[in-house]
């Protein structure tokens, strides 16, 4: 049997008080020869593992050439949904090597914020959904500092 740690941390977000968990991962969209680390906040209460509007300015994903997909709703009220087809995630493990995932994402654009609410949606991560932390044990020690995804593989 074999296990595999991903290790991530709560981090201060500039737009809440309270520290949220995160992990980094690197992000390769192939088909769109697009690549960089993103953070994401691992949150349980998403469905889907999202780019969100920082990442999607920062990576140059051009939304306008990318096919809609059904609106989302969250925190930030409606947002656009794109699909940015498959995407390769790679993760560092506790031992130093990479855990890869390939699957379908997604990037939301909040396009009609303005003012004080688009620059607090535009500071925050990407998200981790359920669609990947399900397969794993999450655990958030918040007296350590520490968050750590547990898998075991055959």
């Amino acid at each position: 049997m074999k296990r595999i740690v991903i290790k991530g941390k709560l981090t201060q977000l500039p737009t809440c008080s309270e520290v949220m968990p995160t992990i980094t991962a690197y992000v390769e969209l192939p088909e769109k020869e697009i690549a960089g680390p993103v953070e994401f906040i691992i949150d349980t209460g998403s469905s889907q593992t999202v780019l969100l509007d920082r990442d999607v300015i920062r990576l140059g994903i051009n939304v306008k050439k990318l096919k809609k997909a059904a609106k989302s709703i969250g925190i930030g009220g409606e947002a656009e949904t794109f699909q940015l087809g498959k995407a390769k995630l790679y993760f560092k493990t506790e031992n130093g090597s990479n855990y890869t995932i390939e699957k379908e994402m997604y990037a939301i654009r909040h396009s009609k914020l303005r003012g004080e609410a688009a620059r607090r949606i535009i500071s925050l991560p990407s998200i981790l959904g359920m669609d990947f932390i399900k397969e794993f044990k999450l655990i958030i020690n918040s007296r350590d500092g520490e968050v750590l995804l547990i898998k075991e593989e055959n």
